[in-house]
């Protein structure tokens, strides 16, 4: 209930911020500059708008395109948090795969956007200065709330897991790997490897996502490596059997990262002066990455709602005796010491001796000395 509720405020989060302003640019203050110009000299950056006034050779107003990965993600969220809500999420497991696919865009996307922002504002040109919006500050507390929705869909969705069926002997079964979830593990390889390649690669005009065309460290890269990363761990815990939720999470993160900087990319292209000739190796590998992440995505969601199948596990299991019941216990068998006992006179002949083999036989002992003989003997 209260991961559907954050889910829910993650999405409207989401909403406010792409309406409101991310960033504000004026010029810096220059001697050589009048007043008069430098006051007119006003941009505003938002998720669907970059606007400005005082200038000469570019528009006044243009179209932005970031707010679409920003509603895609909300839309996710809703769908997440009523899944929540309902309780399907603990009867299905497609429903917990979408939920945590969508918490894991929103985290991407939100991390990502913050980070770009913030090396906006380390980096900027030295005649401008730039001032953060509240759009921005929206974003940062969406960040908590994502990561704080993240940990309830977890624990939520381990309290909540069934249990694994039994054999006869009470032992419970293990889960067997699925096709699709191996498939998921071999695909996000791949994909972290892209996402990874495509941050040291060029994007537009020399810049990357770590160095800008002046040579000034940035940090856009780093969620982008980091989410490699879990892509990684996650492809690991696909392998052995137990990455449904965490395949979900990974790609639906890396997905959110790569369609944030993919439209970013696409606005300059399409509302700028960059043209697809001035796209380097970078964004090219990014707009690659990021349809393989949509498709892990799906993938992932699709082998959540497979049906598990289980094997018995590899243990030795102990023969059991028909009648033995653990409520009746056996009664112990008298063991008998020492030699048996024989007649007096007797000798004990000794199985598979000599004498056994040849048919002896001991003597009938006697009348004892003295005793008078009986009548048979005579």
């Amino acid at each position: 209930m209260v991961a559907g509720v954050l889910s829910i405020l993650l999405a409207a989060l989401f909403v406010v911020g792409s309406l409101l302003h991310l960033g504000e640019f004026r010029l810096a203050p220059d001697p050589r500059v009048p007043r008069s110009i430098a006051d007119r000299y006003h941009q505003t950056w938002g998720a669907w708008s970059f606007s400005g006034s005082g200038l000469t050779n570019q528009p006044a107003h243009t179209q932005q395109l970031l707010g679409i990965s920003m509603i895609v993600a909300a839309v996710a969220l809703v769908i997440g948090g009523l899944l929540l809500i309902t309780g399907l999420t603990r009867r299905f497991g497609a429903a917990r795969a979408v939920t945590a696919a969508g918490v894991g865009m929103a985290i991407g996307l939100a991390v990502t956007l913050v980070v770009d922002i913030v090396s906006m504002l380390h980096n900027n040109r030295p005649h401008l200065t730039m001032s953060l919006g509240p759009g921005f500050w929206v974003f940062v507390v969406s960040v908590f709330v994502a990561f704080a929705t993240l940990a309830c869909v977890l624990f939520g969705g381990i309290s909540s897991r069934a249990a694994a069926p039994v054999d006869s002997t009470g032992r419970p079964l293990a889960r067997r790997i699925g096709g699709l979830e191996i498939t998921v593990g071999v695909l996000l390889v791949p994909l972290a490897g892209l996402l990874v390649a495509a941050t040291f690669t060029h994007q537009i005009d020399g810049d990357t996502l770590w160095t800008t065309w002046n040579h000034k460290v940035q940090f856009a890269g780093a969620p982008v490596v980091f989410g490699a990363f879990v892509a990684l761990v996650s492809a690991v815990l696909s392998f052995v059997g137990r990455g449904r939720t965490a395949g979900s999470i990974s790609a639906g993160a890396l997905f959110g990262c790569g369609l944030l900087l993919v439209l970013n990319t696409v606005d300059q292209e399409l509302f700028g002066p960059v043209g697809f000739g001035d796209l380097g190796v970078g964004a090219w590998l990014l707009f690659v990455a990021t349809a393989l992440a949509l498709i892990v995505t799906v993938l992932a969601i699709a082998s959540a709602a497979a049906k598990p199948r289980y094997r018995t596990p590899y243990a030795p299991v102990a023969q059991q005796h028909p009648g033995w019941s653990p409520s009746a216990p056996q009664q112990p068998v008298p063991v008998q010491q020492g030699w048996p006992s024989v007649p007096p006179g007797w000798v004990l002949v000794p199985e598979g001796s000599v004498q056994a083999r040849q048919g002896w036989t001991p003597p009938i002992p006697g009348p004892p000395e003295g005793a008078a003989p009986s009548d048979q003997s005579r």
